[in-house]
């Protein structure tokens, strides 16, 4: 009995890692752009989107205002309570006291016809 009890167990442990084999993923990245005129972070956001000089990846608000958060740790705690996943950090040096933080993050594809949540920025109200 406890043999039968092992294998089953050891079967059901094998599809789990399997499926957890076949997952995808969205991946983006978000970072902080300077903005000395306020005390608030303006984070931005790249998926993929096509490069343009000048294009605005700031994250926007449903009204399309740029959306303000109190820190970089902020804006990726929003990202993960929209069912986004941390998966690294790096950094940029800008200068030899600055650096600038990016956060890599994914989002689990469930279905590929679902409408997944991304952040708005200014391409979605153009």
């Amino acid at each position: 009995m406890q043999k039968r009890f092992l294998l089953l167990l050891a079967c059901f442990s094998s599809l789990q890692f399997l499926s957890a084999q076949n997952v995808k993923y969205h991946y983006a990245k978000i970072y902080e752009q300077a903005d000395l005129t306020i005390n608030k972070a303006v984070v931005c956001i790249d998926y993929g989107q096509s490069r343009k000089l000048a294009r605005d990846n700031r994250i926007r608000n449903d009204n399309g205002d740029i959306q303000h958060f109190n820190s970089l740790i902020d804006a990726l705690n929003f990202m993960v309570d929209n069912e986004w996943e941390f998966v690294q950090a790096y950094t940029y040096a800008i200068t030899v006291n600055q650096n600038n933080y990016h956060y890599l993050i994914r989002k689990p594809i469930v279905n590929k016809q679902e409408t997944d949540f991304f952040p708005k920025t200014k391409r979605d109200f153009d």
